[in-house]
């Protein structure tokens, strides 16, 4: 997340660590490619720390949703979004303690098709191979 938005791409030159959040200053190339110029700041998050579930398989999105796009499932809801730094499997059942972030602190509601928490992982607790999805 760069300023409260999905960053797609990664940032040249800066190592990310769960927990904290960070105040840095980089160079956007070709809209696509970033390098850090300094690392201004990091403290430790204010999330809470909570034990999710993460389904085996992805379900459908939001109506009118791309056919491309697709949810995980977090404690047996859709989910769309990403859990920082874990490594997921697809066919694969977790259960996590992760660090859970309000991704929108400044407004009441996101729209309904974004998650109002983001999740950063802290540990894996268990992984099972997951049944078929029906």
């Amino acid at each position: 997340m760069v300023d409260r938005r999905p960053l797609r791409n990664s940032i040249d030159g800066f190592q990310y660590e769960p927990g904290f959040e960070y105040l840095i200053r980089f160079e956007r190339f070709e809209s696509v490619t970033h390098h850090l110029i300094d690392l201004v700041g990091r403290a430790p998050v204010s999330g809470a720390e909570v034990e999710i579930t993460v389904g085996p398989w992805r379900v459908g999105c939001y109506q009118d949703a791309p056919t491309t796009a697709a949810y995980i499932v977090v404690n047996d809801e859709p989910y769309y979004g990403v859990i920082e730094e874990f490594p997921r499997r697809h066919g694969s059942e977790y259960r996590l303690r992760a660090e859970r972030y309000d991704l929108f602190p400044d407004i009441g509601e996101p729209p309904p098709e974004l998650s109002r928490y983001g999740y950063r992982l802290l540990e894996v607790l268990s992984e099972m191979s997951g049944s078929s999805p029906t």
